[in-house]
């Protein structure tokens, strides 16, 4: 923003605007503006409708090619899809290339640990909370062992949480 209005010398609006007249979502997004000469343009002025926001149904296509739709196959699926074949696994120097430039263009420090695989671990540790079943279809693990000895970490909170769960129950003793 301060390099639009100062070094380029653009006339520069801000907004917050929440997006749901639009779109079916309850989500603030930031608007920018600029303009290079002067312009009459005001965020005041613009009309935002009245009235519910549309649902899901009536902002999605009826008809949808299938291989954009969830199937009973959904677990067989790559996590990683090659980029030429979508039903076989990238290769591992692909995917090793892609996080180098991935965090070249983040200005990144490389750091040991760091990749895809923590990216699962992550993944699987927030969504711990959800059936194993539906993790592992979401996350493409193939069995629900994988992702209990490899990919769930439970952090100090959730520890906490459990135990604090576990004295209130009166610890399993009558």
């Amino acid at each position: 923003m301060h390099d639009l209005k100062k070094e380029l010398k653009y006339n520069v609006s801000t907004r917050v605007v929440d997006a749901s007249p639009w779109v079916p979502q309850k989500r603030q997004r930031v608007f920018i503006v600029g303009f290079d000469k002067k312009s009459d343009f005001d965020f005041n002025q613009l009309e935002i409708p009245d009235g519910d926001p549309p649902t899901l149904e009536a902002v999605l296509q009826s008809e949808v090619d299938s291989q954009y739709t969830l199937s009973e196959h959904l677990g067989d699926a790559p996590v990683m899809p090659a980029p030429k074949d979508p039903f076989a696994c990238m290769s591992r120097s692909l995917a090793r290339d892609w996080w180098k430039r991935a965090e070249k263009l983040a200005d990144l420090e490389p750091k040991r640990g760091r990749g895809w695989h923590s990216l699962r671990r992550k993944f699987a540790s927030d969504l711990m909370d959800l059936p194993l079943k539906v993790l592992c279809d979401l996350g493409g693990w193939k069995t629900a062992q994988t992702v209990l000895q490899c990919s769930q970490r439970p952090d100090e909170d959730r520890l906490m949480k459990a135990l604090e769960e576990y004295r209130e129950a009166g610890s399993g003793s009558n």
